[in-house]
């Protein structure tokens, strides 16, 4: 199957969203992002997606690959995300993170940098990501654990501590 590249807009975001949700779902078992959560990413000023974000689309203009790539503040660290559909070809995972190192580099070479710190996320049971990041030098940093406990019945609200209020603010 062949792919082009090109930005993504605004009105990829249901595409991007579908896309992480398909690699969730291969990894974790579940969807872990919302379209709020995409658009945010999407409108994020730090990102100008027709320098810092590619899409790959197959023949139908189906998203099946989405890198994005930006500088926190005047820091050293880059944050690179790169999705890739579970049933589309890996090579795109290269195309995709040449991209997102590309610039990367350019980020660093503009703001005097001799040295940057790329930093990513991926799920432990991410194999795909795991291997390409791998072949590119990247090693583990952090480790983060999502705990989850589900109760039969309604959990009764513990006993505050004297001096401790809690206060509920919004929903």
């Amino acid at each position: 199957m062949s792919h082009s590249i090109r930005h993504p807009t605004l009105g990829d975001a249901a595409g991007v969203l579908a896309l992480m949700s398909a690699c969730d779902v291969a990894n974790l078992g579940r969807p872990d992002s919302t379209l709020d959560q995409v658009l945010e990413e999407l409108n994020d000023p730090d990102i100008m997606l027709d320098t810092d974000a590619w899409l790959a689309v197959d023949e139908r203009d189906e998203i099946c690959g989405f890198g994005v790539v930006y500088l926190q503040g005047d820091g050293d660290i880059v944050e690179m995300d790169v999705y890739v559909h579970p049933r589309a070809e890996p090579v795109l995972y290269a195309v995709l993170w040449d991209a997102a190192e590309g610039r990367a580099q350019e980020f660093g070479r503009a703001k005097g940098h001799r040295e940057l710190r790329l930093d990513t996320g991926v799920h432990r049971g991410d194999e795909r990501t795991r291997a390409e990041i791998s072949r590119r030098g990247f090693t583990p940093a952090t480790v983060f654990y999502r705990m989850r406990i589900d109760h039969q019945d309604v959990v009764p609200r513990p006993e505050l501590p004297p001096g401790v209020t809690i206060v509920t603010v919004g929903d």
